[in-house]
């Protein structure tokens, strides 16, 4: 949290700025100050306020509880509170809460994140709060800090707020019931199961409640009260249940990788194969192990006695003199006091970027306004979604040039529309070798080239934004972390801690197991859909009729709604998972949730294709494949995510908000909190993902691929510009300096391009006939591949060593500000 505030008075939580809103009549809302609490330093005692955040509470919520929480807003930081100013709304007794942040608090919490301003000589700096007088409109703060900047710092310093060990809630009895634990683990840990199955009761509860499902806790409550021994059998039974899954699971994924190395014949990938399949059989006999072992021992040392069992629902009271420690913003959120938290749109801001974002004709984005408006997470993805858009121009270009020459438009034309039983004596008839090649090396060093003009590009935004120097806030944990309380050996506060071991035990027994299920599972649909091809193609060989020829289809299109079901369901489970292991860091919390997601994404989009690819070595069927994916998948994409959206709002939502002009203020806020709350980027990053893996992993069997791409990311831009703007609540976003660990998520697809084209072309039956041919043995045609596939692996790292990530003037600019923070430093010391 900042520290402003500090100066804003000695009030306490019992001891608000100014008059509470029980006292008197607040009225509306507005900007002349009228109706807000105030800080009492003078510098934000007068002038507008901005409405940045809206706070849901409950309905019905009692008018003492209400003003206690608006006074607990308003109260000094180093007094507990936030530091900020409040309006209760139109109504004192009301269910909303309107929050803004006076200039202090805004400024100081600027300098913490290390955001960087126009100095008064106009470079980029590193803003400072003592030195502020030499930034340019450091004193209008509506244009010094963009209104994503200042609506992130407010909810930064409303979820945390600082734990409290005795805090007391008023209007609330003391015996009411936490009815929805934000730890649901925590509970089923306090009963007799082991700790192994309490993650995995814990986990899977929480992914469901996030699609709103109501679940009990009875069946935990019934096994905490139950004799020790009934605990026991049951923890061994799931354990045995669970291991036998993952068994098949991993014997299933031995096969696999087997037959690739018997398949490839190559020495290489035979020794990675059998690398693989001796480190899978260790770890199913550490599953086993470990799963009834610990089972045992741990339902034995970690369940405490029956006596001391919390039951599932605990009071305010109970839960606050337990060992946990979480911020006062969440104890609020658990009790039920607020329910939900989100920025304020500013209607004509918004209609302005509305007009010139996708309501015209321009070819490109206004990304300033982007990111002033919505942040820059969301600037920086539209960023990449336009810069990849476009890169997308020279290989469609070149796939259509290499598609008309080989005469294959009017063949592929009809093969996509009737036949679909391929013979193996025309599965390279429609592309020659040079094309292969050709294609193959193209798309190889594309994705060199434009991953790193892409970092280029992307320290050019973070410079002009004011995000390369971001600080790490170690200071502060994210707000969900909880732990027993106690001093960090590090910063000295006081403040949760949680151990390193158990947090890597929960990682090992719980969520590399989810992991691997979910796996599994993947492997289940590819089976399932090699069998409904195979009867699929025996029906339509016996009918021979229209009929039969739609249903060969069906396999595929039936994959790939299972594959996007399954995805929807990992990343809820995902989540749950990340949050189960209690990451200190935000930044920690990301880059595992993101791990999570992008191992089983490839897992789930790719096995089929790697398997049609060199199990099957079927090309023909590997074209088939990756056409349907393409054109199928863009359909369900754009259905679900911008179809059915606009639907659902046109004729269901937007007539129960239709506002007027003359309709007052708290009126429009709660139309904006009628809006579903949006869903973030990770689905819209994996979407590209895919894509780009389609491309630069097996454009060489199907040229087109860069052409469908480029047409349906065309659209992509306008309807994730109106989802945006039109059918979502307005999301937070952090300040941010690039895309994180996405970025190193392409840049690994584009290595493991490098090797999948080469053997690919190898595979090839026409290259296969002209190395018979020729007299060139099998022998030598593998070692020209093994040969051209390092030759290549060195031409992309030579290229990523010549570009550079960040342009000369930009790096010259950045040194400056580190030897100015080092002189500063030093200065500060004498």
């Amino acid at each position: 949290m900042s520290s402003a505030g500090s100066d804003a008075g000695d009030g306490g939580l019992g001891a608000p700025q100014t008059k509470t809103p029980g006292e008197k009549a607040s009225g509306p809302v507005s900007a002349d100050g009228s109706g807000w609490t105030r800080a009492s330093c003078p510098c934000c005692a007068g002038g507008p306020v901005e409405p940045l955040v809206l706070l849901q509470l409950r309905a019905g919520l009692p008018r003492e509880t209400k003003d206690w929480v608006i006074t607990l807003i308003a109260t000094a930081v180093k007094q507990g509170g936030a530091g900020l100013s409040a309006h209760p709304g139109e109504e004192p007794s009301g269910d909303i809460i309107v929050v803004s942040a006076p200039r202090c608090t805004l400024l100081r919490a600027a300098e913490e994140l290390g955001l960087c301003k126009p100095y008064r000589t106009g470079d980029m700096t590193a803003f400072s709060y003592h030195d502020r007088s030499n930034f340019r409109d450091a004193d209008d703060v509506q244009v010094f800090l963009t209104l994503a900047e200042r609506q992130y710092i407010v909810k930064y310093e409303l979820e945390g707020l600082r734990a409290q060990r005795d805090l007391k809630i008023p209007g609330l009895p003391e015996g009411r019931l936490l009815q929805r634990r934000d730890n649901i683990c925590e509970t089923v840990l306090a009963g007799c199961l082991s700790f192994w199955l309490s993650g995995w009761l814990a986990v899977f509860p929480r992914a469901l409640s996030r699609h709103k499902f109501s679940l009990s806790l009875s069946f935990s409550l019934s096994l905490s009260r139950s004799p020790l021994c009934l605990s026991v059998c049951l923890s061994v039974c799931l354990s045995v249940c669970l291991s036998v899954c993952l068994s098949v699971c991993l014997s299933v994924c031995l096969s696999l990788s087997l037959f690739l190395s018997l398949s490839l014949s190559l020495s290489l990938s035979l020794s990675l194969s059998l690398s693989l399949s001796l480190s899978l059989s260790l770890s199913l006999s550490l599953s086993l192990s470990l799963s009834l072992s610990l089972s045992l021992s741990l339902s034995l040392s970690l369940s405490p006695p029956l006596s001391v069992c919390r039951p599932a629902c605990l009071s305010v009271s109970v839960c606050d003199k337990a060992d946990r420690m979480w911020s006062t913003g969440q104890k609020l959120k658990a009790v039920g006091v607020v329910q939900g938290m989100f920025p304020l749109n500013d209607e004509d801001k918004l209609k302005a970027l509305s007009d010139c974002w996708y309501s015209g004709n321009q070819l490109t984005q206004p990304l300033d306004k982007i990111h002033a408006y919505f942040g820059g997470t969301v600037a920086f993805y539209f960023s990449f979604l336009e810069f990849y858009t476009w890169s997308l121009l020279p290989p469609a270009i070149l796939g259509l040039i290499l598609t008309v020459f080989s005469g294959s438009v009017n063949k592929e034309a009809m093969d996509s529309i009737s036949d679909s039983k391929v013979a193996a004596g025309d599965d390279d008839d429609d592309q020659t070798v040079s094309g292969h090649m050709i294609q193959a090396v193209f798309s190889m060093l594309w994705s060199t080239v434009v991953i790193e003009m892409w970092k280029r590009r992307s320290t050019l935004l973070a410079y002009r934004w004011g995000t390369m120097q971001l600080a790490e806030r170690f200071s502060e944990p994210r707000p969900a972390y909880h732990g027993a309380l106690g001093v960090n050996p590090v910063t000295g506060r006081v403040e949760p801690l949680f151990p390193a071991w158990q947090r890597e035990l929960r990682m090992a027994l719980v969520s590399v197991p989810a992991v691997g299920l979910f796996l599994g599972l993947v492997v289940m649909g590819m089976l399932g859909f090699y069998w409904g091809e195979a009867q699929a193609q025996s029906l339509h060989a016996e009918w021979d009729s229209l009929l039969s020829s739609v249903v060969l289809y069906l396999p595929s299109v039936a994959h790939i709604v299972y594959t996007n079901a399954l995805g929807t369901a990992y990343r809820q489970v995902a989540l749950a998972l990340t949050e189960f292991e209690n990451h200190r860091e935000e930044s920690a919390y990301n880059d595992h949730l993101t791990g999570k997601i992008l191992v089983f994404t490839f897992f789930n989009y790719f096995a089929v294709l790697f398997h049609i690819a060199f199990y099957k070595q079927d090309l023909p069927l590997l074209r088939k494949r990756l056409a349907s994916l393409l054109i199928i998948t863009q359909l369900v994409n754009q259905v679900t995510e911008v179809v059915i959206p606009f639907l659902v709002d046109r004729f269901l939502s937007a007539p129960k908000r239709k506002e007027k002009k003359e309709d007052p203020q708290e009126d429009k806020f709660r139309n904006q909190s009628s809006l579903p709350d949006f869903p973030g980027l990770f689905s819209e990053y994996i979407e590209l993902l895919v894509q780009f893996g389609y491309f630069s992993l097996f454009s060489c069997v199907y040229p087109l691929t860069a052409v469908l791409l480029l047409v349906n990311n065309l659209t992509e831009i306008r309807s994730d510009a109106y989802k945006m703007c039109k059918l979502f609540k307005k999301p937070f976003s952090a300040p941010v300096a690039g895309m994180g660990v996405w970025q190193t998520a392409f840049e690994v697809l584009s290595f493991v391009s490098v090797i999948s084209n080469c053997w690919l072309l190898l595979l090839s039956p026409r290259l296969q006939e002209l190395g018979q041919e020729s007299g060139v043995t099998g022998t030598n045609v593998v070692l020209v591949a093994v040969l051209m596939e390092h030759l290549l692996i060195m031409i992309k790292m030579v290229l990523a060593k010549l570009i550079p990530d960040e342009p000369d003037w930009i790096r010259v600019k950045r040194e400056q500000n580190e030897f100015i923070s080092m002189q500063a430093l030093g200065q500060q010391k004498q």
